[in-house]
């Protein structure tokens, strides 16, 4: 019996780890064509690099299936799958605003594999700093199983008003906006499948709705 477990509990691992390896190597893929040392992302190089890889996985795929041939089939066509929601990661990034006048701000920090334990979805973030202590990070999630159920409350003016928020307007989107001891959060959903999140500490509310007036929305 103890054998018998053991050996499930490799098959489970390897078979695990299979899985994710076409999207780490999507990721590692699409992160060869950023040069974080300049912070610029060169979109024409991507669009051609990732067109072409995209096009090639899914003509291998099919002409594997064609053949017969189910397991690289399946390979093929995920490490495209993979690699489309790379493209979309790196679209997501451009939508990122720069830092407002006095602010700093880091990279913009994408996430496609966790997402696959969770079910799906596309996650980014990026920090905006003003001096020592003043703080708006922008938070992305694209694509996520759990979207919908947001919705619903995010539609109910009832759960809105008992969480203690309120409903403003950002670039003709509703929005969620909260205030508790100080520490802001904006929440907008733009169509069925994109939740935008900034979090202000030791900031004033227009701050927080400057940046998200400053996202780019119009997607």
């Amino acid at each position: 019996m103890i054998k018998l477990n053991f050996n499930t509990c490799i098959t489970s691992v390897l078979l695990f780890f299979i899985c994710l390896t076409p999207a780490i190597y999507a990721h590692d893929k699409a992160a060869d064509l950023y040069d974080e040392s300049a912070g610029v992302l060169f979109s024409d190089t991507i669009d051609g690099a990732m067109e072409s890889a995209i096009e090639s996985a899914i003509s291998d795929g099919f002409n594997h299936y064609k053949q017969g041939d189910l397991t690289n089939a399946e390979a093929r066509l995920s490490y495209a799958t993979n690699l489309i929601r790379e493209k979309k990661a790196l679209f997501i990034k451009s939508l990122f605003p720069e830092p407002l006048t006095h602010w700093q701000c880091g990279e913009v920090e994408t996430d496609v594999t966790s997402g696959l334990l969770m079910g799906g979805g596309i996650s980014a973030s990026r920090a905006y700093q003003r001096g020592d202590s003043q703080l708006v990070e922008i938070e992305v999630l694209a694509d996520s199983p759990m979207l919908p159920t947001f919705l619903t409350m995010f539609n109910n003016p009832a759960w809105v008003a008992m969480s203690g928020a309120r409903l403003i307007d950002v670039q003709g989107h509703k929005a969620i906006l909260k205030n508790e001891d100080g520490e802001i959060e904006v929440t907008v959903v733009v169509g069925q499948s994109l939740q935008v999140t900034l979090r202000g500490s030791k900031v004033r509310e227009q701050d927080v709705i400057a940046y998200a007036n400053a996202f780019n929305l119009a997607i």
